[in-house]
């Protein structure tokens, strides 16, 4: 009983028991003595409590209310001691509603006006979804629901908690965090102060943070979106992610600021997260779908163009989502379906078709080869729908005639064009000259060339733009002689195109055509092959294909199914399977498991590759090997087993089955990619050669294929995965060596790669590794990006808190305050002082350096260079800087020349090959002379 009792709260005595008791003391006796000393002990803990709960809610107060001005601080103040002392205090949000308080209920609005702070001046704008209410708005009654009661109990333990954190760091002579998040971003260094934020708030589940820290990483973040800090604000989100403070206008906010930068992947990862809790606003819409698009997203976009149709007030959302089908997919028969529903869903929002919403479909059809049913969609447009068909409608109709080589229908359409007055608008009219031009002159002579370009020009009135005055003299240089040249360039220049083309442009245009010419194949049927060659299949024309599923066939001219009763039910079963179809599974395997092993998705191409082979998918080599790659990348060496498992299993049973005339056959014997695999066992590997096997087996695929793309997407999305499980080091290794092999040469090692390497070497405390990143994007003749040197930024005060006690006259002093002034030069070269170019590396410097011997040792080697910036850059070699970070031995030019020399390399230790012992050991006097 006791025991419950103590954990219990404590009864509170009532006046009367009281008043009891102290009658009892006044008596005198033995009772009375006692209760006498259990009245002062009580009396005596009481005020000790009242004591130290003012004191904790002054201190709350006093934290959470730190910049308050002085106009209203002293009424504001009593308040809330007053409500402190009666033990009424809840938070902030319960004294809105009490009299007295600043901005409460009772307070006139003219009062309110007059005593907010003015802004300061020179300060920036702050985004619509971080502007506070107006000073007159009443606030709602605080509500007694059980949610909003948890609520306020959690934002009081966050108080408590956060202003004991204060406390300790004034104890410890410091500012409270707040204070120096507010001061950094008083003085526009958002940067350091998200930095700072992230390292003392940490982003645990079921932690939560006050109502004050939530309104300051909200004005973190705004602060970074508005300086254009792209990837400081991704992590914010992500921070605010595990925080569970993200709402609609933040997920937004993000999603837009991704998509002007180009980061299609990153805005679908984003949605896809939160698209059952969050809603996309309105004019956003078009934006996030083209990105859902862009990113594969098939079903998502589906799924949001589908629910937010009823928003789409011209057509352009019908637009932009079936024109990206059909770039994705390539399928006409999935595109007549999704228009026909799309008429269908606008029939029932009592809304007609725009030329928008037609327009995908002409195209689809002209690009399929289905020119009769484009012109009949045009002309439906008027005659069904009522909707006038505009220039680009038209264009698309001529472009299929163009394919046709129909040059009489294509005069007759640009005339019927310039009759309805469409020439009247240049640039759209340009557009469609454009497209039909380069269709006409492949396949006419150079008079005709001319001549048909002069008709057009003076009988249209065409004023070319950059790209068709660019496409014309192409065409002219290689088909006309030099007075057509000439011709053409005096009529720019009389006419005054002023499309931007000059002198030197004409002048590229005959190099580079001077150069083509040099290994062009002569003949269309030549020029067919290597175009096959190039893209692995091509034919002179789409119909003979049948692209349209409608016509089908295996035998003679016509297209016919087997069965010829099977032709009226084929169109009905065909609609039906593509309701019944997934979206994805429209585009090609082998290019979603691109796709997704670029993104570092490596779970959903594996997904891919499963789905496709229980469904009867016929799988080629290069679906497995991308499946086999996505499983290494992913697990490593906990991979391996599965890896070879896939490989002993699938391999064997796709090789045997049957192939029909235009399957293409496996090869005859297992790739040396697989054999590699099979023949590697787990105690005898590191996990980093694995994923170097693997990324290097992907560039090469990437490279072999012709319709994949080659890029270092999957090299940067592995080490940052490497460098956020703490495998820095791994990382290091894996971008050093995309660094020192062939794909740097051909596709270049860009500021991204040396950004997250970069981070990889602050990580491990590498600071000559910083030094080099940087060094290696002052050095190079190109603008420094913003991205770069916001990580610059954001990593230079966690290179200072490694060294936090340095001497001022120690190395490590000296290698910061380097860094610190090579990040002002990078300051420099992003504002684009025009000093800079004056300042790159010389070529000459860099031979005179690399025959010298090296003249540094391990001590001089570990101090960075503090000479000028102009010296500095002038003799900096990254690659045989690289070579020093790898700690490879260097030899000087000499030792090389004679290590090589012709002399001795022919006559060292040689065996005749015509000896009958061959191969056997040579005795020292017997050596072959060449």
């Amino acid at each position: 009983m006791f025991a419950n009792a103590a954990n219990s709260t404590p009864a509170v005595p009532s006046r009367n028991a009281l008043r009891v008791l102290r009658q009892l003391a006044f008596a005198g006796s033995t009772v009375g003595s006692v209760c006498g000393v259990a009245v002062i002990t009580y009396d005596v803990h009481r005020r000790v409590r009242v004591a130290e709960q003012i004191i904790e809610n002054k201190r709350t107060l006093h934290t959470s209310a730190p910049n308050y001005d002085a106009t209203a601080s002293a009424q504001r103040l009593a308040v809330m001691m007053e409500a402190a002392e009666a033990g009424e205090f809840m938070g902030l949000a319960s004294l809105k509603n009490r009299k007295g308080y600043p901005g409460g209920k009772e307070e006139p609005l003219s009062e309110q006006t007059h005593a907010k702070p003015s802004p300061q001046h020179g300060a920036r704008p702050t985004p619509n979804w971080f502007q506070p209410g107006p000073s007159g708005t009443i606030s709602p009654p605080i509500s007694n629901s059980s949610s909003d009661m948890r609520v306020r109990a959690e934002n009081r333990v966050a108080l408590a908690r956060e202003a004991r954190e204060a406390d300790i760091a004034r104890a410890a002579g410091k500012l409270p965090m707040e204070d120096r998040v507010r001061d950094l971003i008083r003085e526009d260094r958002e940067i350091e102060a998200a930095q700072l934020f992230m390292d003392t708030v940490p982003a645990i589940g079921g932690v939560t943070i006050s109502m004050d820290r939530r309104d300051l990483l909200r004005q973190l973040f705004a602060a970074n979106c508005m300086k254009g800090n792209i990837f400081i604000a991704r992590s914010l989100f992500t921070h605010m992610e595990k925080l569970s403070e993200v709402d609609s206008k933040i997920w937004s906010t993000m999603m837009h600021l991704l998509a002007k930068e180009g980061h299609i992947e990153s805005v679908g990862a984003i949605y896809e997260k939160h698209l059952t809790k969050l809603t996309v606003p309105s004019h956003l819409l078009e934006v996030i779908i083209r990105s859902l698009l862009e990113s594969r997203r098939l079903t998502f976009a589906k799924h949001l163009f589908y629910t937010r149709i009823k928003h789409d007030d011209n057509g352009g959302l019908c637009g932009a989502y079936l024109d990206g089908l059909w770039r994705k997919t390539r399928k006409i028969e999935l595109l007549k379906a999704e228009f026909n529903k799309i008429l269908l869903a606008l029939a029932e929002l009592d809304r007609g078709p725009t030329e928008k919403v037609f327009n995908p479909m002409v195209k689809a059809y002209v690009e399929a080869g289905a020119f009769e049913a484009a012109e009949a969609l045009a002309t439906a447009m008027l005659s069904e729908f009522h909707v006038q068909p505009g220039c680009r409608t038209l264009g698309l109709v001529l472009y299929g005639k163009a394919l046709q080589c129909d040059w009489e229908g294509v005069m007759s359409g640009l005339r019927e064009m310039h009759e309805l007055g469409f020439t009247k608008d240049k640039k759209s009219f340009a557009l469609v000259f454009d497209r039909v031009f380069l269709e006409y002159y492949p396949t006419h002579t150079g008079p005709q060339i001319f001549d048909f370009l002069l008709t057009c020009i003076n009988e249209f009135k065409i004023r070319p733009d950059k790209i068709l005055h660019r496409h014309m003299l192409e065409a002219v240089v290689e088909r006309c002689d030099t007075s057509c040249v000439k011709a053409l360039t005096a009529m720019a220049e009389e006419r005054k195109w002023n499309s931007g083309v000059e002198q030197y442009e004409l002048v590229r245009i005959l190099e580079a055509r001077r150069l083509s010419m040099q290994d062009t194949p002569v003949g269309i049927w030549r020029m067919l092959q290597a175009a096959k060659q190039q893209y692995g299949s091509v034919a002179s024309n789409r119909r003979l294909m049948g692209s349209d599923a409608d016509n089908f066939s295996l035998r003679d001219s016509v297209l016919l199914p087997i069965h010829r009763d099977a032709d009226k039910n084929f169109p009905e079963s065909m609609k039906k399977l593509v309701r019944s179809r997934s979206m994805n599974t429209y585009m090609a395997l082998a290019k979603r498991q691109e796709h997704h092993i670029h993104a570092a998705k490596f779970t959903k191409a594996m997904s891919a590759f499963r789905q496709a082979s229980k469904s009867g998918h016929p799988i080629k080599p290069i679906h497995l090997q991308l499946t086999v790659i996505a499983i290494l990348l992913e697990s490593g060496l906990s991979g391996l087993r599965d890896a070879q498992k896939l490989i002993n299993s699938e391999w064997p049973y796709w090789s045997r089955v049957p192939k029909t005339q235009f399957t293409p056959r496996f090869p005859r014997f297992v790739p040396i990619f697989f054999q590699q695999i099979l023949q590697v066992e787990c105690r005898q590997t590191s996990e980093s050669t694995l994923l170097h096997i693997a990324l290097f087996e992907f560039y090469k695929i990437c490279e072999d294929t012709p319709t994949f793309n080659v890029k270092h997407h999957l090299s940067v999305a592995v080490a940052r995965r490497l460098i956020l499980k703490g495998q820095s080091d791994t990382a290091i290794g894996l971008l050093t060596a995309v660094y020192m092999s062939k794909w740097r040469r051909s596709l270049g090692f860009d500021q991204v790669q040396l950004k997250i390497l970069m981070r990889a070497y602050a990580r491990t405390g590498h600071i000559r590794g910083v030094w080099w990143c940087m060094m290696t994007v002052l050095s190079r003749q190109e603008p420094v990006l913003d991205d770069f040197l916001v990580e610059v930024k954001r990593l230079m005060p966690l290179l200072e808190q490694q060294y936090p006690q340095r001497d001022a006259q120690s190395q490590e002093e000296s290698n910061v305050r380097t860094l610190g002034f090579i990040m002002k030069m990078l300051e420099e070269k992003a504002a684009g002082r025009p000093y800079w170019k004056e300042i790159y590396s010389c070529p000459e410097q860099k031979h005179r350096r690399r025959t010298q011997p090296p003249m540094q040792d391990v001590k001089s080697y570990d101090r960075l260079p503090s000479t000028s910036i102009q010296k500095l850059v002038q003799t900096f070699d990254e690659e045989m800087e690289m070579d020093f970070l790898q700690k490879r031995t260097q030899f000087d030019f000499d030792t090389v020349q004679s290590s090589w020399d012709e002399n001795r390399m022919v006559t060292g230790l040689l065996v005749q090959p015509e000896e009958a012992e061959y191969p056997a050991n040579v005795p020292e006097g017997k050596a072959a002379v060449a």
